[in-house]
């Protein structure tokens, strides 16, 4: 499921002009990932949370990430400021993986 996200935020990167269509659905969309956490097992209310927490971190950190964003570092220490500036796609992953496994392993039953 990460690898969908992590592509979403891949696209909105590159396209920020995209961010404020992110997360509305059209007629015709399939199933949303809403639904298939359900079908995953998640309660209703632990699909919502887990789907409003991914789509929130995702759409920001593309946003942040996008070649539009700008960080300022300037009070921070130079090998600091760079590292801040430098949103990762390995960051992102990872992060996802420890959001969704942590829903996954406190799932109310």
């Amino acid at each position: 499921m990460e690898v969908n996200f992590v592509e979403y935020r891949r696209v909105l990167a590159a396209h920020p002009n995209l961010m404020p269509l992110a997360g509305r659905r059209v007629e015709g969309d399939p199933d949303s990932g809403l639904v298939f956490l359900v079908q995953q097992g998640f309660s209703e209310d632990d699909a919502v949370e887990l789907w409003q927490s991914v789509m929130a971190f995702v759409v920001g950190f593309s946003m942040f990430s996008s070649l539009n964003a700008e960080t300022d570092t300037s009070d921070l220490p130079r090998d600091l400021g760079a590292r801040l500036a430098d949103w990762r796609d390995d960051t992102c992953t990872r992060t996802l993986r420890v959001i969704l496994r942590g829903y996954d392993a406190a799932r109310t039953k």
